[in-house]
C-alpha cells in the first residue's frame, strides 16, 4: 500500500460511478471495473477508498471485498499463483480438489517435450475446472476481487502477460457473482479493456484517473502542511500544483522534503506557464528526486538500494546499513515515507513513480559504473542465503505440521505452492545479486537454475523478471566469449518466447555463437512440433559454419537434421544425414582413442541407434539396420554408456520385431528394461512396455493377447505420468489389442482416443494410423458411430496439414489408411456404381498396396491378411467389378515384382490372380 497519512481527498464522481455499476447493474455474471491513470496520480488510494465505501453503505454489505493482489509483489508472476490465492482467500476451499488433481495434470504435461497444442488443451481442462469449482465453492454469495498495479503485466515489448491475461479472460466472464476491480497505468488498462471486451465479451466500466484539480491540490497541500506542522510560501505552493500536475506523489515529496529542511528555493528559478513543456517536466522530475541527498540523514542511499534491490525487509535494511549507524535502524522511517511502498510481508520497495524517476534520471549519474551497486549486492548476497534457508526450514516445520495435524489436503497443497513462489522469487534476486558482485559465480548459478527449467516449474513472468534483473549487468557488461553464457542466456529468450530480444542476440553474436543460437531454437521448435521452421534454421546454421568450416558443428549440424528429417518422415533424407555424421564423426576421431573425443563417441552411439531406426523402416534396409544396432551396442559397451546401452538394446529390439524375429525382439527389450529400471528412467520403460506389448498382439498365441493388454496398460499409465508423446502409439496398440478380440466398442474407443492425443502432440505417424485403423473398425462394427464420411475429413485434414508443415507422411500408415478407405468406398460402389468410383477404388488400391508391402512396420509383411480382410467385401460385389479391379491391378503388380524383388509381391501377385480370375 502506499504510505500517506493524509485523509482522502476527492474522486467523488469517480467513486460514485463505481459504487453505482458495483450496486444497480448486478446480475450475477462476472464484470470488470478498471481504475486507470498515470504513475503517482492516487489510483491505489482510490481503491482503497472504494473498499471502505463498500463497507459502510448498507446495500453493498453483503459482498465479500478480499485482499488485494498486487503485481508489485513478485510472488503473482503466474496465473496459477494468482488462482492459488484466489482459492486461498475464499472462507471454505475443500471443494478445489479436482481443480488440483487437473493442475497436476497440467504440470506432468507442462513439464513433457509436447506441443503448445497439447498444453493448451489440458490448460482449457484446467480452466474450466477452476470455473465449476470457484461457481460451487461461491454460490450465491457475492465477492470483489482487487488488482493493483498491473502495468506490472507489461513485459518490455510493451505487451501484457499472455500467461495471466489470457487465463483472466478465460475465466472472468464465467465467475459468477464476482466484480473485479483493477487499478494500473493508462497502457497497461487499455490493453486489458480490449482484451476483456473483445475477447472475453465482459462488461467493463474504465474510470479515467486525472490529476487534483487545482483545488483539490490546494486542499491536500493544506492538509500535508497541517500534518507535517510546516507552512510554506503561497508562491511556491502555486507553482507546485502547476509542476505536479496535480500528481499526490509530488506533492507529497516536494513538502517532506521542505519538512526535512532540504533546499526547495530552485522551485522559484524553474520558469512555468499554464503549458509545461517536457524539458521543465523532466527538470522538476529529477529535481524532486534529487533533494533526497539533502535531507537530515542519508537517506539518499536508501533510494538508491530500493532502486536496485527490492523487496526489502528489515533484516535485509540492517544489514546493507550495518556500517552506517545513522541509518542502520531507520526501517521504520523510511516504511512511512511517501517515497516507499509497503508490501504484505512487511518488505518495502520504491512507489513505482519514484523507482522510474530515480531509474530515468539519477542512476547513472551517481553511478554510471555500477560500483555501488556491486557493493550493496556484494552485502545482499549473504542475507538472502540465509533468508533462502530459513524459509526453508519454516515451510518444513510448516508442512511437517500439516501432515501431523491430517489438514485438508488442499492446505497441504496451497502452502507447497507458496513455498514453491517464495523460495523461487529468493533464488531469482540472488542470481541477479551475484551477477554484479561476482559475474563468474552469476553465470554458474544462472546455470544451474537454468536446468531446473526442464521440471516445467517456472513461469513465463519469472523468467521475465530474471531477464530484467539480468538487463543492468548486460548493459555494462556486453556478450563475452563466454559460449555457456550466451546459451544460457538464449534458452532464458525461448523460454519466455522473447522472439524480438532473441533476434537483437542473435545480431551481437559472433557466427560461433549463432550457431549454437540456432540449435536451441531448432530444438525448441521440434518441441512445439515446428518440424519445417526448425529444419529452415539449421541450414541457416550450415551456411554459416561453411564460412568457419567448424567440422563439429558440421557432424552435430547433420545429426540436428538427421532428427528433424525422421520427425516429418523424410527417412531417406534422414539416412543420408545420419550416415554423413558417423563418416565425419570417424574422420575427426582420426586413429585416437574414443577416451580423448568423449563427445564425438556419445554422438557417434546416438547416430547409430538413430540409423538403425531409420533403416529398420523398409523391409530392403531391415538386415542394414541390425548391423548398426549391433554396433552400436559394442559402441556403447566399449565406452561405458549405460543409457546408450540400454537405448541400443532397444533399437535391437524394434528392428528384429520389424523383421518377424518376435523372440529375439523380446530378450533385447528385456536387455534394455533391465538398465532403464537401474537408472530409474521411466519415459524409457514405458517405450519398452509399448512395445513388447505389440509384440505380443502380432503373435496372437495362447494368452498373448492378455499379456499385450497387461503390458500396454502399464506402458499407459507410466506414459501419462512421464512420457507423454508415446500415449497415441499405445492407445492405437490397445485398440488392435481389442480388434483382435473382436470387442468393437473398446477397439472404436481407444482409437479414437488415440486420434486425439495423435492430433494433440502431434504425433504424425499415429495421427494418420488411427484414421486408417478406424476405418477398419468402422467396416468391422456396424454399431460404430463414425462413418466414410468422418474418415474422409479427417484424412484430409492430416493431409492438408502435413502438405502445409512439408512432412512426408509414413508409408506403412498411409497404406492402411488407403486400403481402409478403398474397402469402405468398395462397399458403397456394390450399391452404386459408377466409373468415378470405381477409378478411386483403383487408385487408393494402386497407392495402397506397394506402401503395406515395402514398409509394413509390424513385425511381418502383414499385406496378406490385410487384403484377405479386404476381400471380406466380395461376397456383397458383383463379380464382374471384383474382375476388373484385378486386371487393373495385375500388371501393376507384375512390374512391381520386377523391380523390387520383394517376396512379399509373390503372395500379392497371387491374390491379384484369383481377383482377376473370380
Amino acid at each position: 500500500m502506499e504510505n500517506s497519512a493524509i485523509q482522502f481527498i476527492g474522486r467523488k464522481k469517480e467513486i460514485r460511478t463505481i459504487l453505482d455499476f458495483i450496486g444497480h447493474s448486478y446480475d450475477g455474471t462476472g464484470k470488470v471495473i478498471l481504475i486507470r491513470g498515470e504513475g503517482g496520480i492516487g489510483k491505489t488510494r482510490l481503491l482503497g477508498e472504494v473498499v471502505d465505501q463498500i463497507s459502510i453503505i448498507e446495500k453493498l454489505k453483503d459482498y465479500a471485498v478480499h485482499q488485494v493482489i498486487d503485481f508489485d509483489n513478485q510472488g503473482f508472476n503466474s496465473a496459477e499463483r494468482v488462482a492459488n490465492f484466489m482459492i486461498n482467500c475464499l472462507p471454505d476451499h475443500s471443494g478445489f480438489e479436482s481443480y488440483f488433481n487437473q493442475l497436476s495434470v497440467f504440470h506432468i504435461i507442462e513439464a513433457s517435450n509436447v506441443s503448445k497444442e497439447s498444453i493448451n488443451t489440458q490448460l482449457e481442462v484446467l480452466i474450466a475446472t477452476f470455473v465449476k469449482n470457484y461457481n460451487q465453492s461461491v454460490g450465491e454469495k457475492k465477492n470483489i476481487w482487487l488488482f493493483d498495479t498491473i502495468e506490472k503485466l507489461l513485459g518490455p515489448d510493451g505487451k501484457l502477460s499472455k500467461d495471466i491475461v489470457n487465463d483472466w479472460v478465460n475465466k472472468f466472464p464465467l465467475l459468477k457473482n464476482t466484480i473485479f476491480i483493477f487499478a494500473g497505468r493508462v497502457e497497461a488498462s487499455r490493453l486489458l479493456h480490449e482484451k476483456f471486451e473483445k475477447e472475453g465479451g465482459i462488461l467493463v466500466l474504465s474510470v479515467e484517473l486525472g490529476g487534483f484539480s487545482h483545488e483539490e491540490s490546494q486542499t491536500y497541500i493544506a492538509e500535508k502542511q497541517q500534518f507535517l506542522k510546516v507552512t510554506i510560501k503561497q508562491e511556491w505552493s502555486d507553482k507546485l500544483i502547476v509542476l505536479s500536475e496535480g500528481k499526490p506523489i509530488f506533492l507529497d515529496l516536494a513538502i517532506e522534503w521542505f519538512a526535512q529542511e532540504a533546499d526547495i528555493d530552485w522551485l522559484m528559478k524553474l520558469n512555468i506557464t499554464d503549458e509545461i513543456t517536457y524539458e521543465t517536466k523532466q527538470g522538476f522530475e529529477g529535481k524532486i528526486i534529487s533533494k533526497i541527498r539533502e535531507l537530515k540523514y542519508p537517506i539518499d542511499w536508501v533510494v538508491f538500494v530500493l532502486a536496485h534491490i527490492y523487496p526489502l525487509d528489515k533484516e535485509g535494511f540492517e544489514i546493507l546499513f550495518a556500517e552506517d549507524e545513522e541509518i542502520k535502524y531507520k526501517f521504520e522511517d523510511v516504511e512511512k515515507m511517501v517515497f516507499t511502498k509497503s508490501l504484505p510481508g512487511g518488505e518495502i520497495k520504491l512507489h513505482d513513480e519514484v523507482q522510474r524517476i530515480v531509474s530515468e534520471h539519477i542512476i547513472d549519474t551517481i553511478d554510471n559504473q555500477l560500483l555501488r551497486r556491486q557493493y550493496y549486492s556484494q552485502k545482499i548476497i549473504h542475507h538472502l542465503q540465509n533468508r533462502l534457508k530459513h524459509k526453508e526450514n519454516e515451510f518444513e516445520k510448516k508442512l511437517a505440521a500439516f501432515k501431523e495435524k491430517g489438514e485438508n489436503d488442499i492446505d497441504l497443497k496451497l502452502e507447497i505452492a507458496e513455498r514453491e513462489t517464495v523460495l523461487n522469487e529468493l533464488t531469482n534476486q540472488l542470481i541477479i545479486h551475484s551477477f554484479f558482485a561476482n559475474p563468474s559465480e552469476g553465470k554458474h548459478k544462472l546455470h544451474n537454475r537454468i536446468q531446473e527449467l526442464t521440471s516445467g516449474r517456472w513461469t513465463k513472468q519469472e523468467v521475465d523478471t530474471l531477464l530484467q534483473g539480468l538487463g543492468g549487468f548486460l548493459k555494462a557488461n556486453p556478450l563475452s566469449n563466454d559460449i555457456d553464457f550466451v546459451l544460457d542466456l538464449t534458452r532464458l529468450q525461448l523460454y519466455a518466447e522473447k522472439s524480438q530480444e532473441l533476434e537483437e542476440f542473435k545480431d551481437k553474436a559472433s557466427n560461433e555463437q549463432k550457431i549454437e543460437i540456432y540449435l536451441l531454437e531448432s530444438n525448441d521448435l521440434v518441441r512445439r512440433g515446428e518440424n519445417s521452421d526448425s529444419i529452415l534454421l539449421l541450414q541457416q546454421a550450415e551456411q554459416l559454419n561453411n564460412e568457419i568450416d567448424n567440422n563439429y558443428n558440421k557432424i552435430r549440424l547433420d545429426i540436428e537434421l538427421g532428427w528433424n528429417y525422421r520427425l516429418i518422415g523424410d527417412l531417406k533424407a534422414a539416412k543420408d544425414r545420419y550416415e554423413k555424421a558417423i563418416q565425419s564423426i570417424i574422420r575427426e576421431k582420426g586413429k585416437d582413442d574414443w577416451e580423448q573425443h568423449r563427445d564425438l563417441a556419445i554422438h557417434y552411439g546416438w547416430t547409430q541407434n538413430n540409423l538403425a531406426f531409420v533403416l529398420s523402416d523398409a523391409n530392403a534396409t531391415r538386415r542394414e539396420a541390425v548391423h548398426y544396432a549391433r554396433s552400436a551396442i559394442y559402441h556403447w559397451s566399449k565406452i561405458n554408456h549405460v543409457l546408450g546401452l540400454g537405448a541400443g538394446h532397444s533399437v535391437l529390439g524394434i528392428t528384429f520385431y520389424r523383421i518377424d524375429k518376435p523372440e529375439q525382439a523380446l530378450e533385447e527389450f528385456e536387455k534394455a528394461l533391465k538398465i532403464f529400471e537401474e537408472l530409474g528412467l521411466f519415459q524409457w520403460i514405458c517405450q519398452v512396455y509399448s512395445w513388447r506389448g505389440a509384440i505380443y498382439q502380432d503373435r496372437n498365441g495362447p494368452g498373448d493377447l492378455k499379456k499385450a493388454r497387461e503390458e500396454l496398460d502399464l506402458a499407459l499409465d507410466l506414459a501419462s505420468k512421464h512420457y507423454k508423446q508415446i500415449i497415441p502409439m499405445t492407445l492405437n496398440r490397445l485398440g488392435r489389442v481389442y480388434m483382435s478380440l473382436q470387442k468393437w466398442d473398446l477397439a472404436l474407443k481407444h482409437m479414437l482416443e488415440s486420434l486425439k492425443q495423435a492430433k494433440l502432440l502431434p504425433d504424425y505417424v499415429y495421427w494418420l494410423g488411427s484414421i486408417g485403423r478406424l476405418g477398419y473398425v468402422i467396416a468391422e462394427y456396424p454399431k460404430s458411430n463414425i462413418d466414410l464420411e468422418f474418415l474422409w475429413r479427417e484424412f484430409n485434414e492430416f493431409r492438408s496439414i502435413t502438405k502445409e508443415k512439408g512432412i512426408s507422411p509414413e508409408k506403412n500408415s498411409l497404406g492402411i489408411t488407403q486400403l481402409a478407405l478403398a474397402r469402405l468406398e468398395l462397399r458403397l460402389l456394390s450399391k452404386h456404381y459408377t466409373s468415378k468410383k470405381f477409378d478411386l477404388v483403383m487408385n487408393l488400391l494402386r497407392e495402397s498396396i506397394p506402401l503395406i508391402t515395402e514398409h509394413g512396420s509390424y513385425a511381418r509383411t502383414d499385406i496378406e491378411s490385410r487384403l484377405t480382410h479386404f476381400e471380406k467385401e466380395f461376397p456383397n460385389i458383383n463379380s464382374d467389378i471384383i474382375q476388373n479391379i484385378g486386371d487393373g491391378l495385375y500388371d501393376f503388380i507384375v512390374n512391381k515384382t520386377k523391380t523390387e524383388y520383394g517376396s512379399s509381391y509373390y503372395i500379392v501377385l497371387e491374390k491379384i490372380s484369383d481377383w482377376k480370375n473370380y
